[in-house]
This record gives C-alpha cells, structure tokens and sequence, in this order.
C-alpha cells in the first residue's frame, strides 16, 4: 500500500464483539450480524472526522476449531457490505486467532503477543498504517481493550455495548485536537554523537590497543580491563576489523586508516586465503594459519572486507582480483542443488542456515559498489531471489534461522525460531537491492514490521534474542548488534517514506547501542544484557566493531543529509 507517512492521521481503535455488534459468543455466521445501537454511525462518524477505522479483535473460536479464519472474513466482508450500504467504512480488520486453551495445536498458545490485553494488533496497524498514536483511541467494552491500547501508546476508553456514539464524537473530537507536533527530529544530533564517538573513541583505540603490531593482525577479544586477549583469531575477524578502518575512510577520519586497512588487507590476501580456493578459518596468537576449514560465514565477510578495503585504496588490483577468484570458485564448488550455497566445513550438518547467505549478499552488494561489475550485482540478485521466493515465510511476514536440506521448514521448534535482529538486516539489505534498481521491496518492509512488532520491548527498547515464527518470545535476552540492525533499517524506511515513527525507532536504536559502552572505558562494551535488562560480564569482541561501525555509518550519513535539507 501507498501511504502518506509525512502526514500522520488520527485513527479510531475498536474492539469487535459488545462493541460494534451483539456478543452472540463466537459470532461468525453471516446472519448472526446484529450491530449494536449508534455503532455504523460511530464509523460514519470518524470517517468523517478523517480517521482511519481499525478493528482489533480477539477470535479464539478459530484455535479451539469452531470456525475457520476464511469464515470469520467472509463475516468480516458481509460486515464492510452493510457499512458500505451506510456510506461508512473500516480501513482494516486485524485479529489474533490464539488461545491456550485451543484446540487446533499451532494456535493454542498462551500469552501471544497479538492477542488482547498485549498489543500487538495495535503495534501492526500503527507499523502499517500512517497513524499519530498522540490523536488515536482505542475503544472496546472490557478491560483488556483498555489495556491493549495503553500499552501501545494510545489513549483507552471503557463503554457499555450501545454507548460507543457518544464516546467516539467525544473522544475522538478530543484526540484529534490534541497538539500533534512531532518531537524534534533526533537522527541530526545522534549522528552528530556518533561521529564523535567513533573518532575521538573507537577508531584510535582500536587501532592502537586492538591491532597487534607483532603479528600483524588485529585481536580477537579486548578484556574489560583493557588488555588484548591472547587468544587465536578468526578469519573473519581480521576481514570485519578491516572492513571497519575502510569505512573510517570513507567518513573522513584523520587517523591512520589507510595503515589500517592495508594490514588488513596484508592478513587477508597473504594468510586468510586457501591455497587451493576458499579462505581459512583460524590463525594462532601468533598470526600463523592453524585452521584451513572452508566457511561461507568466513567467505562473505573477506568478500566484503576485499571489496570494501580494496575501494576505501582507491582501486586495490590484488584485493579485487582476490575477490573475483573467491567469487568464481564458490560458483563452481559451492552451489547447492536445493538452492543457495553449501556452508562448508565448519558446521557441514544440518539444519541449512540463512546467516551465510545474508551475509554473502552484503558482501556481493559491496563488490558491486566497488567495481560496478554487472555480474556481482546479478549474484546479490539470484540472492535476493532466493530469500524473497524460499527463506521468506509470508504466511507469517518473517524469515527463520533454519531450513532442511531443500530449504523447506526444518522440523520441530529449530524450525520456528527466528531473530528480529536478522529481520532488521534482511531488511536493509533487500531494501539496499531493491534501490540498485529504483524498487522497493514489500518483503523488506515485512520483516522490519515484523521485527518492530514482536521482536522489541518499546518500553525499555531492547531487541529479542529470538522469537518465534508466530511472534511468541522465546529468548529476551538482548545483544548489542541487533540494535545496530534495527538502526539500519529504520533509518532506510525513514530516508524512504519519512516516517516519523522510524525515526524515532532509529533513535532508540542508537540509545540502546551507546547504552552498551563501559562506564570506565567508552571504548569497550558490553555485548549482551539479560532478559532483566542487566549487562553480562565477558570479554568485549573485536568482531562487534563492525556491526557498530556499520550502522553508525549510515546514522551519520542519514544526519548529513537532514543538515543539508535544513
């Protein structure tokens, strides 16, 4: 759907049964429809009003097997017929079929976030519809209504079943005069935070305490203390490090990223690479190749470190050519039959993962940027066709962690878990594809929306470990790097549609992300918080510079293009 996101409009929430018809108990069958008094003329009403029309509804008849979802919206269509009869409409109807006690298996779940008093029906229509939550109310006859919509943001009214008139022309002539300005715009000043931050912080330190001048490669792990980690170091590590110092570059940082890059670049082309084709995966404390295991993790991220360093240099031949190489041998020694690519030999069984690939799309996606060759841009596409056509669940708007062999649901719970941080990368970078082209993809809306909808607490603004497929939590716990993910995506959606609730999305992002730094050492961070919204002591990882490099990047680009625009 096309909307207007820069002009945000009031919208009336209503609840179904006792409040805009007679509770029969599972109503369902056409001629069961008895509408409540002044009801159709509340609709009318705000339609006239200029609101936008939802209905949030619980219909748990459908989990315990009473009726199916295609009856309950053939009533939903005989009810927008009678409307429509009354010059009145509804815009849409959103409902959430779960219920514990339900008979059919995969709905009988307790506590789902969609169904009321939680929010979830109110947080997809605000997602999918360009609402002002300050001049909406939701209205239902029990105090799950009342508390479903305060707890997406929205003021909540109580009435008895045929006094809903009278409490839409009050309460919505009230929301709809309420001030509606919208808070400043914080992505300017965020973006300004973060590039000092990087700069005068991040950059320096991590060149100078978290790159090893006696091996020549940068460290795994950085103890709270301060002090590097003897440790051995990833392949893939060594790429991301040298990813981050391109992209310091690229943002116009005085410090010696060009020095930093070309280590990096030195590690990658003379030990990360395998003799016969592919990349290794470990190298000792010392830098000495330990582990010649092939990885498509490790592949995409030299792949994006190759193309990225090799542009930040203006052009580097032996990093492109390298590139190149990696690409034409995973095209003749890696492609699945079933789709996509084989994972190699570091986790070779089953279940098939999606991480891979969507890494391996960003990685052709850079090569693409930097060489303008046609045939990497036709690679990240088969990619994307591939996520869109087999990774991509639309009967639930998510993409999973894990598939079978043929890239079908993988069996049992592994096969229903999914992470709103990956949701959020997929986005952006489907999103990302779809721009080379002048596009925009719905699928990477989807799974933003879907990410926002089940995947954060909008009160503390963490970002779930996993869900499931559905939308149940399943891990609360939070990592620092899903932030940076939601940061990317919701400041695409704001570049793209102006979307105020994005950016307010970005700014929490980037809150949540700058709340992970060690009081004692700005520099370091922690990685992860438990569900109770405490920090877990660990060692800091070197690999999640890039992750922050990354987003922060686009923050502040997003906040140069605001300051040009003012």
């Amino acid at each position: 759907m096309t909307q207007d996101w820069r002009a945000r409009r009031p919208a009336l929430f209503l609840d179904r049964d006792g409040t805009l018809i007679e509770d029969e108990g599972y109503t369902v069958r056409v001629e069961d429809l008895r509408w409540l008094p002044g009801a159709i003329e509340a609709i009318r009403h705000a339609n006239k009003m200029g609101a936008l029309v939802f209905v949030v509804t619980n219909q748990s008849g459908i989990a315990r097997g009473l009726y199916s979802e295609a009856d309950m919206r053939a009533f939903h269509a005989h009810m927008l017929a009678q409307l429509a009869e009354h010059g009145a409409r509804i815009d849409a109807f959103y409902h959430c079929p779960y219920h514990p006690d339900g008979t059919v298996a995969r709905l009988a779940h307790a506590d789902h976030p969609d169904r009321k008093p939680a929010p979830g029906m109110l947080r997809r229509a605000l997602t999918e519809f360009p609402v002002d939550p300050a001049r909406s109310v939701m209205i239902g006859d029990k105090d799950l209504d009342v508390e479903a919509g305060v707890r997406a943001g929205v003021r909540s009214v109580k009435v008895a079943p045929g006094a809903l008139l009278d409490a839409v022309r009050h309460e919505l002539a009230a929301a709809i005069a309420r001030n509606s300005r919208a808070a400043p715009d914080g992505i300017a000043q965020a973006a300004r935070e973060a590039r000092a931050w990087l700069f005068d912080t991040a950059f320096p330190f991590w060149w100078t305490t978290g790159f090893d001048r006696r091996t020549g490669c940068f460290h795994e792990q950085i103890a709270r203390t301060g002090a590097p980690v003897a440790m051995p170091r990833r392949v893939r590590v060594q790429a991301r490090q040298t990813f981050v110092y391109a992209r310091a570059g690229r943002l116009g940082w005085d410090g010696p990223w060009r020095e930093a890059v070309e280590a990096g670049l030195g590690v990658l082309l003379e030990r990360g690479l395998n003799p016969d084709g592919g990349t290794r995966h470990l190298l000792s404390n010392d830098g000495v190749p330990i582990d010649d295991r092939r990885d498509l993790y490790d592949l995409a991220f030299v792949l994006l470190a190759l193309a990225e360093g090799g542009a930040a240099l203006g052009g580097h031949a032996p990093a492109f050519a390298a590139a190149n190489r990696l690409v034409e041998w995973l095209d003749a020694n890696w492609v699945h039959p079933e789709g996509g690519y084989r994972e190699g030999e570091i986790d070779p069984s089953l279940p098939r993962r999606q991480n891979p690939h969507m890494h391996l799309l960003e990685a052709l996606l850079a090569l693409h940027a930097a060489t303008d060759e046609d045939a990497h841009l036709h690679r990240a596409q088969r990619l994307g066709t591939l996520a869109r056509e087999r990774l991509y669940r639309p009967d639930h708007c998510a993409l999973p962690e894990y598939f079978a062999d043929d890239l079908g649901p993988f069996p049992g719970e592994t096969g229903e878990v999914i992470e709103p941080g990956h949701q959020f990368e997929w986005c952006y970078l489907l999103g990302e594809l779809a721009e080379r082209s002048g596009a925009v993809d719905p699928v990477a809306e989807a799974l933003r929306a879907t990410g926002e909808i089940y995947g954060v607490d909008h009160a503390t603004g963490m970002v779930h470990e996993e869900v499931y497929l559905d939308g149940r939590s399943r891990k609360t716990s939070s990592r620092l790097w899903t932030h940076t993910e939601r940061l990317k995506a919701s400041l695409k959606r704001f570049a793209r549609t102006g979307d105020p609730a994005a950016s307010a999305a970005a700014c929490q992002a980037f809150e949540m992300m700058m709340s992970y730094r060690l009081p004692e050492n700005p520099a370091l961070w922690s990685e992860r918080r438990t569900a109770e919204g405490g920090f877990v002591d660990q060692a800091v990882p070197a690999s999640s510079l890039y992750h922050i490099t990354f987003a922060l990047s686009e923050l502040i680009a997003a906040g140069e293009r605001l300051d040009g625009d003012a």
